[in-house]
Parts: structure tokens; sequence; C-alpha cells
């Protein structure tokens, strides 16, 4: 089932999406060298309560 994202998965998005960040790292080292992971809880959070995102799990 796929739904829109709720802040109640907050905790596994920022999961998956550190994990998939180190994948293309790994695949592309020059991938944002700098970069430890692209997302924080908030900023996350803000993609949830921003009308210009559409979040799905």
């Amino acid at each position: 089932m796929i739904r829109t994202s709720r802040t109640s998965d907050l905790s596994a998005l920022l999961s998956l999406t550190a994990e998939t960040f180190e994948h293309h790292k790994r695949l592309s080292p020059h991938f944002h060298p700098d970069v430890l992971t692209p997302y924080t809880l908030e900023s996350l959070g803000q993609m949830l309560d921003s009308e210009q995102h559409l979040c799905l799990t």
C-alpha cells in the first residue's frame, strides 16, 4: 500500500534516506563528498508539512 507520509514515519524515512545516500556515495565517491546526510528529522518534517512536496510511504 502506498500512502502519504506522516510525521510518525520520520525516523524510518531518515534511516532510509541515509542508507540511500550512502549507497550513492559508494557508487560515486564525488557525490556530495562533504555531506554526511542530506536530511535531518527537522528538514524531513518540513517537507512533510510543505504543500510543495509530496512524500509517499
